[in-house]
């Protein structure tokens, strides 16, 4: 009995021992991490969240829906705004184009750069996504590619 006694006591120490150089050499206990709220160097108060602003804690963009499996998308998306692949305004939405099943095939935008002159010019469906909370359209393209694009002649408004 006395030998288990032994034993445990030599086993807890050994846990201590190993444990405290991780300690010393700089590693805090989880109350002292860096990003908790109430500790040095964080202006969080209990309750609050930390004042870390790291990409972790900056709420992520809504979630988009390719425009080919939106549903009734002429009636959504007109007037959206457009955007460019880097986040940029490029315009808003004229006209929609449907296949004859229903679905959006394209999309005429009028071009809202200071030297565009409200150019309007077609990007197909498959090269937008929609985000119905912004009420908002991002294309693929880039800035440089959508000013190659035609300019579109036929482009008339959508009956709705």
């Amino acid at each position: 009995m006395i030998c288990k006694r032994i034993m445990l006591g030599a086993t807890m120490l050994a846990a201590i021992g190993l444990a405290a150089p991780a300690f010393a050499a700089g590693n805090a206990s989880p109350a002292q991490q860096p990003g908790m709220a109430g500790t040095a160097g964080n202006t969080a108060t209990p309750g609050t969240m930390p004042s870390d602003t790291s990409p972790s804690m900056k709420p992520a963009k809504a979630s988009t829906v390719p425009l080919s499996t939106l549903s009734d998308a002429k009636s959504k998306i007109i007037s959206a705004s457009v955007e460019d692949s880097s986040g940029a305004q490029v315009g808003t939405v004229k006209s929609v184009k449907t296949s004859t099943s229903g679905k959006t095939s394209e999309v005429d935008v009028t071009l809202s750069g200071a030297t565009d002159n409200g150019k309007v010019v077609r990007i197909k469906a498959s090269k937008l996504r929609y985000e119905e909370s912004g009420n908002l359209l991002t294309t693929t393209l880039t800035k440089s590619e959508i000013d190659k694009l035609p300019i579109e002649s036929s482009s008339t408004p959508s009956a709705m």
